[in-house]
């Protein structure tokens, strides 16, 4: 009580003297002296043998000790003699005796000494009352209650021990080791059983916490039930359970050279394993991650001997390894047939044995969950080593006819337009379990958005040498790639980005260094930017890498600089990556790999425009992104994303094109003329681009393009330029003249240097200067790539607008487009 963990509310009295408020039974606390009321504690108002300071206790316990002392404030009120009465149920009290008899305990002589007394036979209770039956002037007490902790394995065990109301109890659980307080027991339903979350949650509990139930199979467990977590947007009860090896493990040691001669049992909170098993399977979907990384030591070798494995929560091993199917042996690679070290037979990436590799995924089979223990062996030499990460138990419950089938579905038979994570079920009542998936509703007007995250954002490595040494599985945090391949259907279009950092020479498609692979595990030899078939990054279809002689700018090796080829692959037939390849980084070369989350664009709107023109025409007034299709949906090129400002004037819209490039960027340490190169990846392909601008005549586009400089030039012996969507170079500026190869002070003569510099910056002086206009030709737009130099002893900062074009009809083709 002085402690603070009972409650206000749970003291409670017969009856308290009302002239002051300091005399209230929540101020029956041993030692605690209100800050507002100088005499605080419990008084009585009528002064008779009937009254009682009353504890809840919260949960039951075992009571072994009462204290008590008086008024600490100058009354002298204090009680003398008291008895103590208890009670499991609130309603039947039972006075404490010693030899036969009811024991009056000696109180206090004096209001502020604290006098104990012990309970030499403690008993059971819930409740305790405390029965002044001598006092000075007024019945007075401030008191602590003693006792230790009393719990049973099973709500069951305190049914059969004379329990019988419903509410909260404590439960020592048994195979944790731990005990646990404020657990609900459903006494009233114990014969027939609460089997889930769900059916505490079809009874109207709505309070998270722990709760006793049991599944089919089951004796019965407590578990968490967070009944509206706030993980989701719609209503999906989670049920998360945690254990002592969560964090990542790491294994070393000659000592475990055998099959399996490494080895940890998994003690899960609130129940065990096999009781957990249960659960998993009456749930409407869990999941489990495990990864195994690993350096010279196997999961299978060539024989192959099993020496890794996890066990199932039934105690059985397992051949496969989460990211595999459950039924089969190995890994996800070992499936796919495309695991590292170039050995088809290959079950997992960890059994080429040469460099650190990783293996693992979510295990999503509810008939194999939990993971029980893990096993590990082959550390025959003092190098070898590896880590494991068992994540947490997570499983999920909720109404099945709540449960959109896609965030399309979440729309418009739902009604929902939050953005943020779903449980959506792909094929409903089929055999895909629903799955989590982040839906945006309010990006695009006309489409809603479904995003698909995965476990890592970049990953760097060094030291591998070798064409795709090393490989790295991509894991979408619990949604397989069935489910994603059913969710993708019918998309306008989906996308993932991908990029590839090379340095110090690092190559990528050159002698095939690196590749990706599609979700059916087929190896794809392009990079971002490019499409299937190319070989080639985005710069190499364009024409445009650094050397010319190849298809990406790191396969120019270099060895001074860091160089980029990035962009988005949109092969719906191939997305999403299931995996990453690379290698080429002996010695001081490193590379690294940026990997966005999958994207798909499903159209909400029944009609589809083919610009923002006509979307106004058609009476649309709401601006922002939509999907448009200059060709029409039935032939020629997909839709694109624009952004429409629908309300720009009378006669014109303004229908913008967004990229990856439009922050103010930082360009050092390039000396040679055009070794920097910053390739610009738009919503739209070069090819949807020329729909666009051939199917509209009465348009006027530009480019906004700005290069500020110290000691840098821009134009002059052809340092800079900037290259169109149709890969040809280009040699002025924004505000410049084609013609005249010149930036716009160039095309009156007004550059700092003189008439004869072309631009600002080409005088290359010690103080800042601005290049910058506007770029016009429809025939060249947009800027496909940037390319400068002469920052090695200066430096510059590029910016690029988007592609904004004015569109309207014959009638108002020569008005003004502001």
């Amino acid at each position: 009580m002085e402690s603070g963990l009972i409650n206000d509310a749970d003291l409670t009295a017969s009856s308290y003297k009302t002239d002051y408020d300091g005399y209230q039974p929540q101020h029956g606390r041993l030692n605690v002296v209100s800050d507002t009321f100088s005499d605080s504690c419990w008084v009585t108002d009528t002064t008779d043998t009937d009254q009682y300071l009353q504890i809840n206790l919260g949960t039951p316990a075992y009571v072994s000790k009462i204290a008590i002392q008086g008024s600490p404030g100058g009354s002298d009120y204090r009680t003398e003699t008291y008895y103590v009465m208890y009670s499991l149920d609130g309603s039947s009290y039972t006075t404490y005796e010693e030899d036969g008899s009811s024991k009056l305990f000696t109180g206090n002589t004096d209001a502020t000494t604290a006098v104990s007394s012990t309970i030499f036979t403690p008993f059971k209770a819930l409740y305790v009352r405390i029965n002044p039956q001598s006092w000075n002037t007024y019945p007075a007490i401030r008191a602590e209650v003693y006792g230790c902790d009393y719990g049973l394995s099973g709500c069951p065990e305190w049914y059969s021990d004379g329990f019988t109301t419903p509410g909260m109890y404590r439960l020592a659980l048994p195979n944790t080791g731990n005990a646990y307080d404020h657990v609900y027991c459903p006494m009233d339903q114990l014969t027939n059983g609460v089997a889930s979350c769900k059916d505490y949650h079809d009874n109207g509990q709505t309070t998270d916490g722990l709760y006793w139930i049991k599944p089919s199979g089951s004796a019965g467990l407590a578990i968490y039930c967070d009944f509206d977590t706030s993980e989701f947007v719609n209503d999906v009860i989670l049920m998360e359970v945690g254990h002592d090896y969560e964090n990542e493990t790491h294994v070393s040691g000659t000592q475990y050279t055998g099959a399996g001669s490494y080895s940890v049992d998994v003690t899960y909170a609130y129940a065990s394993a096999s009781e957990l098993s249960n659960l998993a399977q009456s749930s409407l979907r869990c999941e489990q991650l495990l990864y195994y990384s690993c350096s010279d030591t196997y999961i299978y070798d060539s024989t192959p001997t099993q020496y890794t494995w996890w066990v199932d929560g039934s105690g059985s091993q397992m051949t496969s390894f989460p990211g595999a199917a459950s039924s089969d042996s190995g890994c996800f690679c070992g499936q796919n047939g495309n695991c590292v070290g170039g050995v088809e037979t290959a079950l997992c990436n960890c059994d080429q044995n040469l460099v650190p590799s990783r293996d693992g995924g979510y295990i999503v089979d509810k008939s194999v969950l939990p993971v029980s223990a893990f096993y590990a062996g082959e550390f025959d030499q003092s190098s070898d080593y590896a880590s494991h990460t068992i994540g947490k138990l997570r499983c999920y419950d909720a109404d099945p006819s709540t449960i959109p089938t896609s965030c399309q579905d979440a729309a418009d038979s739902f009604g929902h337009s939050t953005d943020g994570y779903y449980f959506i079920d792909p094929d409903g009542s089929g055999a895909l379990d629903p799955c989590k998936v982040y839906c945006d509703f309010s990006s695009v007007k006309n489409a809603v958005v479904t995003k698909f995250e995965h476990d890592w954002d970049s990953v760097t490595i060094q030291g591998i040498t070798g064409s795709g040494k090393y490989g790295l599985e991509v894991n979408y945090n619990g949604v397989s790639l069935a489910q994603i391949e059913s969710l993708m259907a019918g998309a306008l279009r989906c996308e993932q980005y991908i990029e590839f950092q090379c340095y110090l020479g690092t190559r990528l498609r050159r002698s095939n260094r690196a590749w990706w692979a599609a979700r059916d595990g087929t190896k794809k030899e392009y990079w971002g930017g490019a499409t299937d078939q190319t070989d080639k990054c985005g710069c190499g279809v364009l024409g445009a890498c650094l050397d010319a002689s190849y298809g990406c700018h790191c396969d120019s090796q270099d060895d001074l600089h860091t160089l980029h080829d990035s962009g988005y692959l949109t092969d719906i037939d191939s997305l999403p990556v299931s995996q990453i390849r690379f290698g080429d980084t002996g010695g001081s070369k490193s590379a690294t790999v940026l990997l966005g989350d999958l994207k798909c664009y499903h159209q909400t709107s029944s009609k589809m425009y083919e610009s923002c023109y006509h979307m106004k025409n058609d009476g649309v007034t709401t601006d922002g992104d939509y999907f448009v299709d200059p060709d029409g949906t039935s032939s020629g090129q997909d839709a694109f994303l624009v952004s429409c400002d629908l309300s720009h004037n009378d006669t014109h819209v303004k229908q913008m094109f967004g990229h990856d490039s439009e922050t103010r960027i930082h360009v050092t340490g390039f000396d040679v003329a055009g070794s920097y190169a910053r390739d610009v990846n738009y919503d739209a392909s070069w090819e949807q681009f020329e729909a666009h601008f051939s199917l509209y005549n009465y348009q006027e586009c530009e480019q906004y393009i700005k290069y500020e400089c110290y000691e840098s030039k821009l134009l002059d012996s052809d340092t800079g330029w900037w290259v169109s969507r149709t890969g040809e170079t280009m040699r002025y500026w924004g505000g410049g003249s084609p013609d005249q190869l010149s930036c716009s002070c160039g095309v009156d003569g007004s550059c700092t240097g003189g008439s004869s510099d072309m631009c600002h910056c080409d005088a290359r002086d010690s103080t800042w200067a601005t290049d910058e206009g506007y770029l016009f030709n429809n025939t060249y737009l947009p800027v496909a790539q940037i390319r400068l130099g002469d920052t090695d002893s200066g430096e510059g900062y590029v910016t690029l607008g988007q592609v904004v074009c004015y569109i309207t009809t014959r009638k108002y083709a020569n008005t003004c487009k502001m």
